[in-house]
Parts: structure tokens; C-alpha cells; sequence
């Protein structure tokens, strides 16, 4: 019967009065009346008083049927509540509810931003990510940014839980440098040609390496389980020695160069040895036509033969030296020319 009566009341609504923080609705039957002031934290929600749709909170209801009332608060996204309360007659009773959310929240932030995120495996945009209205229960997180470590784990949110997440991408790349004495050498890691030093990679991928020098005339140096770090740089310096192939071509050379040298040398000791000779012979048969001349002279003339056999013995002495000298040359050429043909194969 009170029920009955409470509809019949809610039909004579008379008035609805406003305040700051709430409405007023003036419900008037009989002189047995009570006010209801019903808050919730969020506002908005829905007010059902004995199944009845009142309006949403805040509100301020007066002129209420006294009795035992049955209060249901709902609002999206929130898990409805229900409440009895005793209105009794003059009696102003205030009912204040906190919502408690159905649903989740997530806050994802990365430094630097950009991150892409994957939940579940399933990509979900990029840092910084906010996921409102997230069923409550344990999820898998994977967050993935060029240039940085992937990282993931596992989270469990529950109901009406609003979680905040920060994290640090940590760098997936180190700092090389390698140089060698002499510079210019080819650098390979893994087998590929990166670049000649001096080298420098400020961005190189974290791991382990093979690395390679190779320089022309030198030899190579190949260094294995090279370990890039993201913490510590790595500097390397290596000396590159000489190969032996070049030292062999170098002594080859200078035994080619030491030959002809040689050939050169005993060629033109011979040749101008023997064009020496050349010319003393050339003097000696011109001092010994000055004889002839001179004993023609000496058997035609009538007086001065003592001039004349000094003239033919002067000549004579020079023809003498001459031949000496022309002797000396042309042995000399002799042996340098032997020098000159022993040398060819050395």
C-alpha cells in the first residue's frame, strides 16, 4: 500500500528547486514528509528510488513519502549500487556513494615518447598511450622504439583501478672507433666493408663482431668476438706490419734495380775504358807515322841528324807510353765487360 502511495505522490510534483550543487524535487501527498539529498562521486549518476527514475545526482529531493525506501545509484562504466534507507516524517536524510568503476585505466609514458605499444601482441599506437574503459584482468605489454631495447612485461589492472606507467627505453646501440698505423685501412665486420679508418660508428648495433683491416703491402689483422655495449665505448688501435709478399717484391726489386745497376756501371766502365784505349791507339799510330816522317827526313838529309834523331826518339818514347796506356785501358774494358756479361743473370 505505501508503494501505491509513493507513485501517487510522485505525480503531484509540484516544484524543483536548484542550489549550487544540487537540484531539488518537492514531492507533496500528506503532512508526513522527509527529504532525501543524494550525492555521488562521479556525478551524473542515475537516481532510482523503488524503481522509479528520479533524475541524476546531485539532487534534492523533498515532500518524500516517509518509509522505508530502496536508493539504486547507476552510471556507466561503473557497477550500480543499491541502498535502504528509513525516511521518517520532518527527517532529511543524505545518501553520498563513490562509484566504483567496472572498467580500467592505463597510463603508458615512455622517455623518448614514440614507442609503439603493443598489448597482447596487438599494436596499440604509440607512447604516450591512454586506455580508458579496459576490462579488468592481466595483460602482456611490449613497447618497441628504433634505436632502443624492446621491452615487455606483464601487468594486472583491476576493477576501476586508474594505473600510471613510466618507463626508460635503454639505448640498443654503442660507440666504436678504430684506428690503425698507417691509416687507410679497409675495415669489415662480419665480412662486410664498413669503411677505412680512422673509423668511427657513434650508432652501432649492440652485439658481438668479427672485424677485419686490410691495407695494400700490409698484413691483415682479423680480431674475432668483438662485443659493442651500450655503456662503454670501444676504441681500438692496431699497427699493421708489412706483409711478406711485399717484402719479397721489395728485396725482388732492389735485386732487380742492384742488376741493372750493375750492368749499367760495368757497361759504362767498359765502354768508355775501351773508347779510352780508342784514342791512346789512335796516338800511338800517330806517333809512329812522326817516326816514319822523321826517318824519311834523316835518310834524305845532308846534315842535322842529331835534331832529327832526337825528334824520331821523342816520338818514339810517346808511342811507347801511349801503347802502355792504350794496353792498360783495354784490359780494364776487358774485365768490365766480363763484369757486365756476369752480372745478367744475378
Amino acid at each position: 500500500m505505501k508503494y501505491m502511495a509513493f507513485i501517487i505522490s510522485l505525480l503531484y510534483i509540484t516544484t524543483i528547486n536548484a542550489s549550487d550543487d544540487s537540484s531539488g524535487v518537492n514531492i507533496q501527498k500528506n503532512d508526513e514528509k522527509g527529504t532525501l539529498r543524494i550525492l555521488s562521486q562521479p556525478v551524473g549518476a542515475k537516481i532510482i528510488i523503488n524503481g522509479l527514475v528520479i533524475g541524476v545526482t546531485p539532487l534534492k529531493i523533498m515532500n518524500v513519502d516517509t518509509g522505508k525506501l530502496r536508493v539504486k545509484l547507476a552510471l556507466p562504466g561503473y557497477e550500480p549500487i543499491e541502498d535502504s534507507v528509513i525516511l521518517n516524517g520532518g527527517e532529511t536524510v543524505a545518501i553520498e556513494k563513490k562509484m566504483t568503476g567496472i572498467y580500467a585505466n592505463l597510463s603508458l609514458s615512455t622517455t623518448p615518447p614514440g614507442a609503439t605499444l603493443f598489448i597482447n601482441n596487438q599494436p596499440c599506437g604509440t607512447t604516450p598511450f591512454h586506455g580508458s574503459n579496459m576490462s579488468p584482468g592481466s595483460y602482456h605489454l611490449r613497447l618497441e622504439l628504433p634505436g632502443y631495447e624492446s621491452m615487455e612485461g606483464n601487468i594486472i589492472l583491476k576493477t576501476g583501478e586508474s594505473r600510471t606507467v613510466e618507463k626508460k627505453m635503454i639505448g640498443a646501440y654503442g660507440k666504436l672507433s678504430v684506428s690503425t698505423t698507417p691509416p687507410g685501412a679497409t675495415v669489415f665486420f662480419n665480412d662486410k666493408q664498413s669503411g677505412i679508418t680512422p673509423y668511427l660508428d657513434e650508432k652501432m648495433k649492440c652485439g658481438v663482431y668479427s672485424l677485419k683491416l686490410e691495407i695494400p703491402g700490409y698484413a691483415g689483422i682479423t680480431t674475432e668476438n668483438i662485443t659493442i655495449n651500450k655503456e662503454t665505448p670501444t676504441n681500438l688501435q692496431y699497427t699493421l706490419l708489412r706483409s711478406k709478399a711485399w717484402i719479397d717484391s721489395v728485396d725482388a726489386a732492389r735485386h732487380r734495380h742492384g742488376r741493372l745497376v750493375r750492368r749499367i756501371l760495368f757497361g759504362s766502365l767498359a765502354a768508355a775504358t775501351a773508347g779510352a784505349g780508342w784514342y791512346f791507339d789512335s796516338r800511338v799510330s800517330d806517333e809512329v807515322k812522326k817516326q816514319n816522317k822523321i826517318q824519311s827526313e834523316y835518310d834524305k838529309a845532308t846534315s842535322g841528324f842529331g835534331d832529327l834523331a832526337k825528334r824520331y826518339d821523342d816520338a818514339g818514347n810517346k808511342a811507347h807510353d801511349y801503347a802502355i796506356t792504350r794496353n792498360i785501358l783495354y784490359s780494364l774494358s776487358g774485365i768490365f765487360a766480363i763484369g757486365f756479361v756476369v752480372s745478367i743473370p744475378f
